[in-house]
């Protein structure tokens, strides 16, 4: 994904809206029908999803129009109508800009890129060092996102990849009686770490808890 293509979501009301409906329904809430067509898109979807989630307890007045990715319609919220801050002209990373009624995708640097930032997966993420610091144990509570990985070194590339991931969870002992056991070990990316929410760090057996060391 290059910071000068520009990228769809697709934002719909129901799930058994017509296309025509949905159209209508998001424009009329200041919405914009769109489509992700690559494993980049699909990973800002879900920093959206992420970010509206939290945005939507800190007074963010939310269109009710609902985000769902084009590859897993069961994920959706709310989208709220907020302004984001502009972008420099280097590609390092995608951000997503509020302008007018409409997100548009823009090549940005990290540090001038607010909350909606991901670096796109063909590119090198940040230099980062991840410190296991417990074992049969996890963050609950504050997870950015879960996917299955193959070893935990994928797992710590993948918190590389989102701006405001500081921790993650690994599941190194399949969970007995989950869901396809066999395609991977899960990793969920977490936005705290024990000592700034040390009330949901809890006991979890089969799960190493990491933290990314401050440079």
């Amino acid at each position: 994904m290059e910071g000068s293509e520009r990228l769809c979501f697709l934002v719909t009301a129901n799930h058994s809206s017509t296309e025509k409906g949905i159209e209508r329904y998001c424009r009329e809430n200041e919405g914009e029908l769109l489509h992700a067509t690559n494993k980049s898109a699909f990973r800002l979807l879900e920093q959206f999803l992420y970010t509206i989630q939290s945005s939507a307890g800190h007074g963010n007045s939310p269109s009710p129009c609902v985000v769902t990715g084009h590859a897993n319609a069961s994920s959706y919220s709310t989208l709220p109508l907020i302004q984001q801050s502009a972008a420099s002209n280097s590609t390092t990373h995608t951000c997503a800009i509020r302008a007018s009624n409409q997100w548009n995708l823009q090549g940005c640097d990290v540090n001038n890129c607010d909350r909606l930032c991901i670096a796109p997966r063909h590119t090198s993420p940040v230099i980062g060092t991840f410190v296991q610091h417990a074992t049969d144990a996890a963050i609950n509570g504050h997870v950015i996102t879960s996917m299955l990985v193959d070893d935990v070194m994928v797992c710590a590339r993948e918190c590389l990849l989102y701006r405001n991931c500081v921790s993650f969870n690994y599941e190194y002992i399949p969970t007995t009686g989950r869901e396809l056991p066999n395609s991977g070990m899960i990793c969920e990316l977490n936005d705290e770490t024990k000592n700034s929410c040390s009330e949901r760090f809890h006991k979890r057996d089969g799960y190493k808890y990491y933290e990314k060391l401050k440079m």
